[in-house]
């Protein structure tokens, strides 16, 4: 059967609703939110004025066009029953799933324990590096560390590293600012996250930029109730799919 228009205009309605029905709010600020993120890639608080009008714009548009739709019986056609019960089926899956992992329940003790075993992911140290090609190099530099006392000891890094380090942040005394665990290339991030603060790497390591040696000035641990959400969703996820993959 061939689809008129006005029908598959109402079969984009129907999947646009379909999109936004496990969202939260009223009809219409579900959709104003869908479109959002379709147009902008972004919740539709944090349009721009510009941008909202012209998400309002759409809304209206698709209004329009599902009334004209309604005028000319299109929910009786043929083509628009066979898509409702798709839709329908697809949806029942949707909320069944969805009311599953809503309800999940975790008990604080099981946060709590996963916060203690990946604390580090919760962490943040300011480091400053400093790189030589030639791991000979470093061996004079670490005499002068250690040399340094621990009043002295950012200084002296930070003097050396602007002397002497190969690194794009020479200029700023290798300061790498706070970096987290996850973002830094290995082992850089595995030997400055074992580092207490004001402490140094007592031995040069290797990355691809060069033999390296690394000063901490301090450690930044988020608390747990600073993650706690964070870490909820993450322990829900990882439960919901692993029911999922049970069914």
């Amino acid at each position: 059967m061939k689809k008129t228009p006005q029908v598959i205009q109402a079969i984009l309605l129907v999947c646009l609703c379909a999109i936004t029905l496990m969202a939260e709010g009223s009809p219409k600020e579900k959709i104003l939110e869908q479109l959002s993120y379709r147009y902008y890639m972004k919740a539709y608080d944090k349009l721009k004025p510009t941008e909202k009008e012209k998400v309002v714009q759409k809304y209206e548009k698709r209004e329009r066009i599902y009334a004209m739709a309604l005028k000319e019986n299109v929910q009786s056609s043929d083509a628009y029953k066979e898509y409702m019960q798709l839709v329908g089926k697809e949806q029942a899956m949707r909320l069944f799933l969805q009311k599953h992992k809503d309800e999940i329940l975790l008990s604080k003790k099981e946060m709590q324990n996963y916060y203690n075993l990946h604390k580090q992911n919760y962490t943040l140290v300011h480091a400053y590096t400093l790189v030589r090609k030639d791991k000979k190099d470093l061996k004079d530099y670490l005499k002068v560390l250690q040399s340094s006392s621990k009043k002295d000891l950012e200084k002296t890094f930070i003097d050396l590293a602007k002397k002497y380090s190969q690194h794009p942040r020479r200029a700023k005394g290798g300061d790498m600012g706070f970096v987290s665990y996850n973002t830094m290339a290995q082992p850089f991030g595995e030997k400055a996250f074992a580092l207490k603060a004001n402490s140094y790497t007592k031995k040069p390591f290797k990355t691809i930029l060069g033999w390296h040696l690394v000063y901490v000035k301090e450690r930044k641990i988020f608390p747990f109730e600073k993650v706690k959400k964070r870490i909820e969703g993450i322990l829900k996820t990882k439960r919901y799919r692993e029911w999922f993959e049970s069914l």
